[in-house]
């Protein structure tokens, strides 16, 4: 079960300054929407090798949380949301396994 951003300070050592960033990317009237954005970027993470694919559950969400929260502290995406539009779209699959490979 992916963790919610209001419980990632607690069980997975991410910093509030994270969350609240990530949050007022959204808009902090978008609470919602970043929760939606943060659930939908950890799913795609579980698809990638950042992920061991013998890993229990547990361990591969934790695993995909982990590296979810490097990937959006990349330069690259720290002041934005992937999924957001913008004036790109949102990383394919193959960006995504791409990212993990570097």
């Amino acid at each position: 079960m992916i963790p919610r951003l209001d419980h990632l300070c607690n069980s997975f050592n991410v910093s509030a300054d994270f969350v609240d960033r990530f949050v007022k990317q959204h808009g902090e009237e978008h609470w919602d929407l970043a929760e939606k954005h943060w659930e939908d970027i950890v799913a795609r993470v579980l698809n990638t090798d950042a992920v061991d694919v013998n890993a229990s559950r547990s361990r591969a969400v934790h695993q995909a949380v982990t590296a979810a929260v490097r990937l959006l502290e990349d330069e690259r995406l720290r002041d934005r949301c992937p999924l957001c539009p913008g004036d790109r779209r949102p990383p394919s699959r193959r960006a995504w396994l791409h990212w993990w490979r570097r």
